[in-house]
């Protein structure tokens, strides 16, 4: 339980914000208008921000090789 919380308060950055904040502008807008798929998908995004899964976490970079090339 302790690393949830964890998870959820501490290491933001310009990502999880704008994650959550997307998903927090969808899931309202599509509330709504009572267009469900579209709530579901903007609590898709506020959990990835909040939780910092998946790309929110930082983890869709490609990782630089730092092998050097033989000749």
């Amino acid at each position: 339980m302790n690393s949830i919380i964890s998870r959820a308060t501490y290491n933001w950055n310009i990502t999880r914000i704008l994650y959550t904040s997307i998903g927090i502008l969808l899931s309202s807008y599509s509330a709504y208008h009572q267009d469900w798929t579209g709530t579901f998908l903007g609590l898709y995004f506020i959990i990835m921000g909040v939780f910092a899964l998946g790309c929110a976490a930082g983890s869709c970079s490609i990782p630089q090789s730092t092998s050097q090339k033989i000749q």
